[in-house]
């Protein structure tokens, strides 16, 4: 099987020798598409039909406001194909800079450092880019509930205004010139003004990190870590934060690419110590470098234009089943060995709970099989993404393959599992449930297969270029100065990969498995 009519060649001390490595018994049974389907077009709609739904709709948010009366879904919400909502993702980048901070709103003046509020004003001078008398929405907290922070504003000669809650979210901005998030869920998520976050819980549904949790410390130094950027007005070193114990709106554990940590800070007393981000700064567009928010973009890798998904699954009637479903028609499997499913699927990362494994409970994606088409009681689980932990928000599939979970991110995976033996007529059926507008699942291209998959052995071709010798092959190009090796992969090779004559040094080349 050697591609080359030089076998072996020597050639100015280069010796080249074609080879095969050692790839075992290969079964002769090649691996067999029985079904595809790829939701390029709607199978629910066709003709012969492909698929039912349960629960299938979508809501843009004109319908989730008028109909549903939520203005916390900043949405689309659905069960549907991509094709028939708005946006399947989450919005990225961030529409305008954005600054998060760890901090306890009743932190009063006598209580804070001067060099923390000297930090404080220098960030948000960065936020407001300079601007002068700006109107500051306040979210989720009183005006006079700001504590230090509130009177720093005003001392500098911002306005603070109570947040009008009539007020859509596409015209936020129309209120002032920022918002200061302290709670009120998405508030302002996707607002296309200046926004200070301090609020651990909601974090995650203004998609400035995963969410976080209110911890009662005592701060001990800070330290500035964006030396020189503006945002620390030419402060360096360690600083004081506050003096006694409070309550801390801390960030998530996970951040969105590219921040900038302008200070980061330590607990007292805690062993080992933890670094903590103190103030956090989410780059728009406009910067350098630009940032995107924490889980944001849109999902790819599918294996075409179209894919099926579902967002906010909840927040619409459910159905009593207690999840919504993607069910395809029979498949017949009769006499088929070695039968496999193959689905890709995608979720964001956000703010999932782990599932109670039943219908209805929480957030999951979950796969079924029927094996002999004789009805729903019969479904047994064969795929389930839930979080794998309360404190894990992304989802992966531990609960039905503990030993190489996958986890779920925005870039479709694929994940094959074995189906039981003895399948005749094969049902499929995908279901799911999640809680909030950025919770999101999909899935596409789901295959049914058997046999077995047929990897065809790695090749290796020698040929003459000018007075080199150039070597193309499969795989991994691997050397040695011995035939019998021992063989070494070659730093940097691709193919074709070109061999030096003039500075040879007597080496056999043979492809190999990674």
């Amino acid at each position: 099987m050697c591609k080359t009519k030089y076998p072996m060649l020597r050639h100015a001390n280069v010796l080249a020798v074609c080879a095969l490595t050692s790839l075992g018994a290969l079964t002769s049974t090649a691996q067999e598409l029985i079904y595809k389907e790829d939701f390029e077009t709607d199978g629910e709609a066709a003709n012969p039909q492909r698929y039912t739904t349960v629960g299938r709709d979508v809501y843009e948010v004109d319908r989730i406001r008028s109909e549903l009366n939520n203005p916390d879904q900043l949405g689309p919400i659905y069960w549907a194909p991509n094709f028939q909502v708005s946006y399947t993702g989450v919005p990225a980048p961030t529409a305008a800079r954005r600054m998060v901070m760890a901090w306890d709103l009743a932190i009063t003046d006598a209580e804070a450092s001067p060099a923390l509020l000297d930090l404080f004003d220098s960030s948000i001078k960065w936020l407001l880019n300079n601007k002068a008398k700006a109107k500051i929405v306040v979210a989720g907290a009183g005006v006079d509930a700001l504590g230090v922070l509130g009177a720093r504003l005003t001392a500098a000669g911002h306005e603070l205004v109570a947040d009008d809650t009539t007020v859509v979210e596409e015209q936020i901005t129309t209120q002032g010139d920022m918002l200061f998030h302290a709670g009120g869920g998405s508030r302002g998520a996707k607002a296309g003004f200046p926004m200070l976050v301090i609020n651990s819980s909601d974090a995650d549904d203004v998609l400035t990190s995963s969410i976080g949790t209110a911890t009662a410390l005592e701060a001990g130094k800070g330290k500035i870590v964006a030396t020189g950027h503006p945002a620390t007005g030419g402060k360096t070193g360690e600083f004081d934060i506050a003096a006694g114990s409070f309550t801390y709106q801390l960030l998530g554990d996970q951040l969105p690419a590219n921040p900038v940590i302008v200070a980061s800070f330590t607990a007292v007393g805690e062993d080992p110590p933890i670094v903590r981000p103190l103030i956090m700064l989410m780059n728009s567009t406009n910067d350098t470098p630009a940032g995107t928010v924490f889980g944001g973009g849109p999902f790819t890798g599918q294996s075409g234009s179209r894919f099926f998904g579902g967002a906010g699954m909840n927040k619409w009637t459910v159905p009593e089943q207690g999840d919504r479903s993607l069910t395809l028609q029979p498949i017949n499997v009769r006499g088929k060995t070695n039968l496999k499913l193959t689905i890709a699927a995608a979720g964001t990362f956000l703010d999932f709970e782990v599932s109670s494994g039943t219908r209805g409970g929480a957030d999951y994606l979950e796969v079924l099989v029927d094996t002999d088409g004789t009805g729903p009681n019969d479904f047994e689980r064969l795929i389930f993404f839930t979080p794998p932990a309360s404190d894990k928000k992304y989802v992966d599939d531990a609960t039905t393959r503990p030993e190489k979970p996958t986890r779920l991110g925005l870039e479709f995976k694929d994940v094959t599992y074995d189906i039981p033996a003895g399948a005749t007529d094969l049902i499929v059926e995908v279901r799911s449930l999640s809680t909030w507008w950025n919770e999101i699942f999909a899935f596409d291209n789901i295959r049914i297969t058997s046999g077995t998959i047929v990897t065809p052995p790695p090749t290796v071709a020698i040929a003459r270029d000018g007075t080199a010798l150039k070597v193309t092959y499969t795989d991994v190009l691997v050397s040695s100065p011995n035939v019998n090796g021992p063989w070494t992969p070659v730093p940097g090779a691709t193919s074709p990969y070109t061999v030096n004559t003039a500075t040879g040094s007597g080496l056999y080349y043979r492809s190999s498995r990674p």
